[in-house]
């Protein structure tokens, strides 16, 4: 493949598929990539967020019945958090690129 070769990655990445597929696909597709990157991007902050604090807590450390509240409520904010995250943002883009979804251009507001 030569860099002048756009019949091979039309989009400009593989990810994105073929350029003769359904708008209805690519949108599914890039929806799903997107979903993706929202969800590695909250899981990595949440670990890093939790590194930090481990090596940033003031000695002696947590006491037991804090480490046990914490072993719980951490996980299950994480998980809401990603959760909620997740539907906050797809419902925001699905409504944002609903034209997309209808097949037609965008309105100059829509853009």
């Amino acid at each position: 493949m030569t860099s002048g070769d756009s019949s091979a990655v039309p989009f400009g990445s593989g990810l994105l598929g073929p350029l003769d597929q359904d708008a209805a696909v690519l949108r599914r597709r890039v929806q799903r990539l997107l979903t993706a990157a929202l969800i590695a991007t909250n899981v990595i902050g949440a670990l890093v967020v939790a590194g930090l604090a481990a090596l940033l807590m003031p000695t002696p450390g947590m006491s037991g019945d804090l480490v046990r509240v914490t072993a719980v409520a951490v996980p299950v904010y994480v998980v809401s958090a990603v959760i909620a995250g997740t539907l906050w943002g797809t419902r925001g883009a699905l409504r944002t690129l609903r034209w997309a979804a209808e097949g037609r251009r965008p309105t100059d507001a829509e853009r």
